[in-house]
């Protein structure tokens, strides 16, 4: 029999539902080499996930989308591919980025300061060969996709040259394999994180940072890190003593836990020291949103990025 995640045998619904997700791949990689064959060029596999569910659903052999996302990691890991090899895309790239950048997307070049914001590609293989130009002093990493808007809405990229990047929460793997490249094509620019000052907001930063958040390293780890990538803020004194505070919840205390002993973030002491300030007694956090409730937030982020103020 199949084996789940932690080496336990898989159930008959979870194997049949990755054995018809195999199937299905099966027959979108056999119709892309028989075109190939006809004299058609060589196209990529590239089925979005939803698109894969809803394919499955229609013949009753999957029941929601997460079943199905499951059962691709778990075919994944089996077979020792990555998803994108086995022919699955995200039905569109969670991240966007905006700012004094300039995109190359395969056909013509998206300006973000004249065009607005660009969406990024669900397929990290696009991504991987995107092209980009900027002058910009700094690429902001933005946690949260509020605090981007609220950051475009207040000029930040007016104030000063930079690239704004959002994954929107967690990133997934083609927002994580745009930075990663945006980074290695400017080597001299700063990328520096923006997060709230909670568990939740560095396991985020160790995310883009790392690769990882915990000590089980990711196929795409390498691929998708960004090594020297800095943490901007929030940190425990940017915020004033009135403002809004919200306890820990028992998940956020086992987040802090495990970001101080089984994450790369316990090995930094700077990244360490706010983490075990936020745990203090009850535990503490703050949304930057409690922030520009009181004041702009484009000022006080000028300031701290040229100051160099981040760890």
């Amino acid at each position: 029999g199949g084996k789940g995640g932690r080496g336990r045998p898989l159930g008959a619904r979870p194997l049949a539902v990755m054995w018809a997700v195999l199937d299905e791949l099966h027959a979108e990689h056999c119709a892309a080499e028989e075109a190939e064959a006809a004299g058609e060029p060589r196209r990529a596999v590239a089925v979005p996930e939803r698109d894969l569910y809803y394919r499955l659903k229609s013949r009753g052999e999957a029941r929601n989308c997460a079943e199905v996302m499951r059962a691709v990691a778990r075919a994944g890991a089996l077979l020792g591919v990555r998803r994108e090899d086995l022919g699955v895309v995200s039905s569109g790239g969670k991240g966007e980025v905006a700012g004094s950048i300039r995109i190359w997307a395969g056909a013509s070049w998206h300006d973000c300061r004249a065009q607005g914001r660009f969406s990024v590609p669900g397929d990290p293989r696009v991504v991987a060969n995107l092209r980009f130009q900027t002058s910009a002093r700094f690429i902001l990493v933005v946690e949260k996709e509020t605090v981007f808007s609220r950051l475009l809405g207040e000029r930040l990229d007016a104030l000063i040259p930079i690239v704004l990047v959002t994954g929107r929460g967690f990133p997934d793997v083609p927002t994580r394999t745009l930075l990663h490249h945006l980074a290695a094509a400017f080597p001299h620019v700063p990328v520096v994180g923006l997060a709230d000052w909670n568990p939740h907001g560095v396991a985020i930063m160790s995310l883009y940072k790392f690769g990882y958040v915990k000590r089980a390293v990711s196929e795409y780890s390498e691929e998708v890190a960004v090594p020297r990538m800095v943490w901007l803020g929030l940190h425990g004194k940017d915020f004033p003593e009135s403002c809004l505070t919200e306890e820990f919840t028992p998940r956020d205390r086992a987040l802090a836990k495990s970001l101080l002993t089984a994450a790369p973030a316990a090995e930094l002491p700077a990244w360490a020291l706010e983490v075990r300030a936020m745990a203090a007694g009850v535990g503490r956090k703050v949304d930057i949103e409690g922030i520009y409730a009181h004041e702009q937030l484009a000022p006080l982020l000028m300031l701290k990025l040229l100051k160099g103020d981040w760890v």
